[in-house]
């Protein structure tokens, strides 16, 4: 660590800072995110910092570490610090639980489920690594070690919902070894990365981070199997309802109704196009009404002398002029109309990510209070 240091110094007063940026880099992946012997940087985080893919070490190593170093009543030994970093960011920043004299493990006691930040929307997780090759689960090659993930525990943290328990397939243990222990499962694991089964969001559902009643029974359940020793105290936080299968998150409640708010600008807009097409309306039926007059006199028999008989070429009616230039100012805003719509309901798809069926129907009432508000019925009949 102290070459990297006198390196980092040194690119630092020559002005490099791009190496410089990039020798600090490595100081923080080997000392923080993969600490193993003190003051000195492990090669093989080194290796991973320059492969630029260490998430999937980075999660093998936690579980490693809180599998293999524990001390009496599951105390984890050693300095975690991505772990507790990632523990406290989903604990409550306001309220009871920052203001209270209590020890940090019973404030902590004193949460349930409903009080954990699960999940932040804007991190925007659409596809989630389900299991790889023959596994039920996702084995992890770490610098210490093996060890199995399982991910269907973790879909509330990606957004998803957690509707019932988990099978004894998705959650066994199906590895762990040390580093060099067992080459074959190494490799057996190594090839399984290369089948890898992707959930997406039309299997795995919509994105609320709530937990339905059947998961928390298991939960329950699971608890009383494991004789966890968690102690009864008070409670922090007044506890909402329970969630019913027609409930939805606060977090997607709001993405709605922004997502209406929007939809009623775009309304207000339509009703300022729809306000100049009227007056475009009435300023060609003015002409119409002067060209009807002027057109009395001068709508007369124009003869031309063809082989001695009288040719009539009568002008063309100016009533059916504006009537069609009327249809024509229709017709280009119906279009500008749709396809200002259709890049609204993408660009909303696009910050969603799952856009309400309740948008489709607004959207389409909108649609059709427009068209009843330009064309006439008769013409609206036709058009539909």
């Amino acid at each position: 660590m102290s070459f990297l240091v006198e390196k980092a110094q040194e690119f630092a007063d020559k002005g490099i800072w791009e190496a410089f940026n990039a020798i600090l880099a490595a100081l923080i992946y080997g000392i923080v995110m993969f600490p193993n012997i003190h003051k000195f940087v492990d090669l093989a985080a080194v290796c991973l910092f320059m492969d630029k893919n260490p998430i999937p070490t980075l999660l093998a190593d936690t579980y490693y570490s809180i599998h293999s170093r524990h001390g009496k009543r599951g105390a984890i030994r050693g300095c975690l610090p991505l772990l507790y970093k990632w523990f406290k960011s989903h604990l409550p920043a306001s309220g009871p639980f920052v203001t209270s004299t209590q020890k940090c493990s019973q404030r902590i006691m004193g949460l349930t489920a409903n009080d954990i930040v699960w999940y932040q929307f804007r991190t925007g997780i659409s596809e989630v690594i389900i299991r790889c090759g023959n596994f039920g689960n996702v084995p992890l090659i770490g610098t210490k070690g093996c060890i199995n993930y399982n991910p269907i525990l973790a879909l509330r943290q990606l957004g998803y919902t957690m509707k019932s328990g988990p099978s004894d397939r998705e959650i066994y243990q199906s590895v762990y070894f040390e580093r060099g222990a067992d080459p074959v499962a190494l490799e057996e694991i190594r090839k399984a990365w290369n089948n890898i089964h992707i959930g997406e969001r039309s299997t795995l559902g919509a994105k609320n981070a709530i937990a339905m009643e059947p998961y928390t029974d298991w939960v329950k359940e699971r608890v009383k199997t494991l004789l966890l020793p968690f102690p009864r105290v008070p409670l922090l936080y007044a506890q909402p309802p329970k969630i019913s299968e027609t409930m939805v998150s606060r977090e997607r409640f709001d993405q709605v109704r922004v997502a209406n708010l929007r939809l009623k600008e775009k309304d207000r807009d339509m009703d300022l196009k729809r306000y100049f097409l009227k007056q475009t309306k009435n300023e060609l039926a003015r002409e119409l009404k002067t060209l009807k007059g002027e057109s009395s006199q001068a709508r007369k028999r124009v003869r031309t002398e063809k082989d001695g008989k009288a040719v009539v070429a009568p002008t063309e009616d100016p009533q059916k002029v504006i009537e069609k230039a009327i249809k024509e100012e229709k017709e280009k805003l119906r279009r500008e109309y749709q396809e200002d719509l259709k890049a609204h309901k993408l660009r909303l798809e696009k910050e969603t990510k799952s856009p309400p069926d309740l948008l489709d129907g607004v959207s389409i009432a909108l649609y059709i209070e427009t068209l009843l508000c330009v064309f006439e019925p008769t013409r609206l009949r036709g058009l539909l």
